[in-house]
């Protein structure tokens, strides 16, 4: 803008359509420095806006790591995809963006301060502004040429053809076409310059219409005239080399690479011997169901004590009970503030502060005269059995979900339970979460934040006090690592004497070349994953202790190179796993989003161990015709953390799949006659998930029965389902 008006005209002669001009000169120019100055501001904040919610590719970027593989095509390494093209694409579309805004802007004030004047045939432009205006769209043609290399690299991340990444017509038209339109946009980059020394316009013009020919022709016809004539006709030959491609990335994006795979005869018949060999997985089999409406509605009912305590969720966990790996069913016991006795400001924020202890049952057993589980911690104040840790600091201040805000360590006690006798025991906050009220300043602005007058006032808040606001332990970990994703199932471990949440992070990108982007549409969605991504690493493991609000970070996969470059942006936030307390160390499981839990042996091995596994079967009918084809097994056990087992069954052979298992239990007669009696008179039953259990060479798939009363929940495990090949039991025992 100072250029333009330092190369305006100096003695203007107005014609009548100048009305424009002759305003502007009159009001505006004698001002032109402070006007320039507004403008400039108001034209780089946009700029900065538009910059702002890149901060992470920035910070990738400055902190880029290097993998272990390269893209098959231009033999880059992966790093340069996943750190560094998205920020070098989005610098030049934002200079691009800039100078084009630059351009319209000068060529305005040109226009303005008389360097460009209205003609009846063609507006006349003075030489100083010609080779203005010439730089300016010189450099926004260089900008562009850049932008057509870089994006002849982002097609090996990009999804044009039959699978992910680049395919044949990428590779052998839009490639080529990238190339054309790199040299034919330096190509009028040179002719602008050149045409400096020229008079006119017309040399530009002609290049600016062959340029816009050319992208027409080379990069949005002759792609499609490629993949239509030739691509289609001979797509399985052409693509083959590029689906490999595919297949290659994705096994190492997704970590699956290194799947040990082995055969499985699924014989249908057990002998004695086998089944004394799997003595112990039947004995560890998940007989209840930690769904909300089955276990987790009967350890509410049994274990809440009070109506202002409650089980917001149950995970699946390992403990060594009586010297045994023994699945358990754990949940800690989180305030309800919605329960309340009476919701006076002092009970809210005050008073009922917190939640108290944990219930951990023995997932494998029930008690057989009521159907109920039995428990090895259990009740407020908590006592632990079975030879499981004592619960020596067992209020939860933060857990799953929020609460709501609360003032700690006031002159206010805080209650932790009531005793049989309805006696009140309560305490005082002596832990570091949250934020001190030390002044007046900070009573005042979260007064102004809560918009409640009474954090002003009250006299029952001291110097020594805490405001504790933010309290539900996934939103805390987002918080402290917003470039992460985290698993949706955090658990509570009981170790150290205290109530931990264990959280798995995630570091994604949807960038890795030729990778397959995940089928998200197929797996849960309450899962914490993104929608879009073709890279995961479960690098991160989170603990938050639910007394005192810490969050420790710990590096579970030191090599992924995606958290080498956060732990490089971020030195402290990140610790050594060797850091992580062994009794919590102990209770780390693979990621729940895909998986089931389940303790039992693998097949061809004797030792209990907690794992994930999946079944796979055919797609579509068939899958209720063929049977299982397949299944996976994740481990969990700190000494083969992570590891993937495939058993495959032999081709040709029909193992009962789960869906088939389930048929054969809905068209029992003996299942329908103990259903029927059952599932009336104000009684609901309910059938917990299908567990398929491996016993050595043949599966046996086990889904336990609950009766629940249909206006006051209670289940209690009444009877157990069994399914081995197509024979169906259905005994109260396993």
């Amino acid at each position: 803008m100072l250029l333009a008006a330092r190369f305006g005209a100096r003695d203007l002669t107005f014609e009548p359509e100048d009305e424009l001009i002759r305003w502007y000169q009159q009001l505006v120019r004698p001002y032109a420095r402070r006007v320039y100055a507004l403008i400039a501001l108001a034209v780089a904040a946009i700029a900065g806006l538009a910059a702002l919610p890149h901060w992470q590719d920035y910070l990738l970027y400055a902190h880029a790591q290097t993998f272990n593989s390269v893209d098959p095509i231009f033999h880059k390494n992966v790093g340069f995809y996943i750190f560094r093209l998205d920020f070098i694409r989005f610098i030049i579309t934002w200079a691009l963006s800039s100078m084009i805004a630059i351009t319209i802007i000068t060529a305005g004030f040109h226009y303005l301060n008389g360097g460009i004047r209205a003609a009846r045939v063609a507006p006349r432009v003075s030489p100083q502004v010609k080779v203005h205006l010439s730089v300016l769209l010189a450099i926004i043609a260089i900008l562009k040429a850049f932008g057509y290399v870089y994006a002849r690299y982002a097609l090996v991340t990009e999804s044009n053809g039959y699978v992910q990444g680049a395919t044949y017509a990428d590779v052998h038209a839009r490639m080529p076409a990238l190339s054309i339109l790199f040299w034919i946009s330096l190509f009028v980059a040179g002719l602008l310059l050149a045409n400096i020394a020229r008079r006119g316009w017309s040399l530009p013009a002609l290049a600016a219409v062959l340029w816009v020919v050319v992208s027409l022709t080379t990069g949005v016809i002759y792609p499609r005239v490629i993949q239509t004539f030739k691509v289609k006709p001979s797509e399985v030959s052409l693509e083959v080399p590029y689906i490999q491609h595919n297949i290659d990335a994705t096994r190492r994006a997704f970590g699956i690479n290194n799947v040990s795979r082995e055969g499985f005869e699924g014989v249908t018949t057990v002998t004695p011997g086998e089944l004394q060999a799997s003595a112990e997985t039947l004995n560890n089999v998940r007989l209840w169901d930690p769904a909300a409406d089955i276990a987790l509605e009967t350890i509410q009912r049994r274990q809440a004590i009070q109506s202002y305590y409650t089980f917001t969720s149950l995970a699946v966990d390992r403990y060594v009970v009586n010297g045994k790996v023994t699945p358990m069913l754990v949940g800690a016991r989180q305030l309800n503030q919605n329960n309340l006795p009476a919701r006076s400001w002092v009970n809210q924020h005050l008073e009922y502060t917190h939640g108290y202890g944990m219930a951990i049952s023995p997932a494998n057993t029930f008690d057989p005269q009521t159907g109920n589980p039995i428990f090895s911690v259990q009740n407020v104040p908590p006592v632990s059995s079975d030879g499981l840790p004592v619960l020596t600091t067992p209020g939860v201040y933060f857990g799953i979900n929020d609460p709501g805000w609360i003032v700690a360590n006031t002159k206010q006690k805080e209650l932790d339970y009531k005793t049989q006798l309805g006696t009140p025991v309560a305490s005082h906050y002596s832990g570091k979460g949250g934020v001190e009220m030390s002044g007046l300043l900070r009573r005042t602005a979260f007064a102004l934040r809560f918009q409640d007058l009474n954090l002003w006032i009250s006299s029952q808040i001291g110097t020594k006090s805490r405001m504790i606001f933010e309290r539900d332990v996934e939103s805390m970990a987002k918080k402290a690592a917003p470039f992460l994703t985290f698993d949706s199932h955090p658990y509570a471990v009981l170790a150290n004497g205290r109530v931990n949440y264990v959280l798995d992070g995630y570091t994604t990108s949807s960038k890795y070349p030729y990778s397959e982007n995940a089928a998200t549409q197929q797996t849960s969605q309450s899962g914490g994953l993104p929608t879009n991504f073709n890279y995961v690493r479960n690098s991160v493991k989170v603990v938050i202790d639910a007394y005192d609000g810490s969050v420790t970070m710990y590096a579970f996969d030191p090599t992924d190179p995606m958290l080498m470059a956060y732990r490089a942006a971020f030195p402290t936030l990140f610790h050594p796993l060797t850091d992580m307390s062994a009794a919590i160390r102990s209770h780390l499981r693979y990621p729940q989003d895909l998986f089931l839990y389940q303790v039992m042996a693998l097949p061809n091995s004797s030792r209990q161990q907690l794992t994930l596994m999946t079944t796979y079967v055919p797609a579509g009918a068939a899958a209720t015709v063929n049977g299982m084809t397949s299944f996976l097994v994740a481990t969990s056990d700190p000494d083969n953390y992570g590891q993937l087992h495939a058993y495959v069954t032999p081709r040709g052979t029909s193992v009962t799949g789960p869906i088939q298992a389930n048929a054969e239990i809905n068209q029992n007669a003996r299942v329908s006659s103990i259903i029927t009696p059952l599932d009336q008179h104000g009684s609901k039953v309910l059938l917990g998930h299908n567990l398929m259990i491996p016993l050595q060479k043949s599966i046996l798939y086990v889904r336990p029965l609950y009766v629940s009363n249909a206006t006051t929940p209670l289940p209690q495990l009444k009877y157990v389902i069994a399914v081995f090949n197509q024979d169906v039991a259905i005994e109260t025992t396993l």
